[in-house]
């Protein structure tokens, strides 16, 4: 069965008449028009892009190069540790409760939870200081740069009532 389906399609394959593909270039005249109405609706105006923006997503104060930090490090080195300076950093902290993990009281600043021992570093006229957290009580915790200690209560944010 097979090889007579073979010679069937043989056979008329073989008798078949080819049809000569003929492509039809338009001529030059012709293009041409078509070109000159296509680029009607091209634009071709060479871009302009947007200025380059600051990034949505940095956070005020920390768009501090390490250059410039490792720079304001070693003048903060320098600078006299004061009651004053201390506890105007201190208020830049803002902890908003505190917790127990595993037996380990922790402090909650924004998103992070800060341990005993933890650094914070604060941004305060263009330089960078790094307190410590010393203490950590139940309603006030204990910030430490160099030798002086400065103890400020945890703020606890109230629900806001809906009308």
């Amino acid at each position: 069965m097979m090889p007579k389906l073979a010679l069937l399609f043989l056979a008329i394959s073989a008798t078949g008449t080819t049809v000569a593909q003929t492509v039809s270039i338009p001529a030059p005249q012709r293009r041409s028009a078509a070109i000159e109405s296509v680029a009607k609706w091209v634009d071709t105006a060479p871009r302009t892009f947007l200025p380059e923006q600051k990034n949505p997503f940095s956070m005020k104060g920390f768009e501090i190069t390490i250059a410039a930090a490792a720079a304001t490090e070693a003048r903060v080195d320098e600078a006299p540790a004061d009651e004053n300076l201390l506890s105007t950093l201190a208020e830049m902290i803002e902890a908003r409760g505190r917790f127990v993990m595993n037996g380990e009281v922790m402090l909650l600043v924004g998103r992070n939870k800060l341990r005993v021992g933890s650094k914070v570093p604060v941004s305060y006229g263009g330089l960078v200081y790094e307190l410590e957290i010393a203490a950590i009580d139940t309603t006030k915790f204990t910030v430490r740069y160099k030798s002086e200690e400065f103890t400020r209560p945890i703020t606890q944010k109230t629900p806001s009532k809906k009308p």
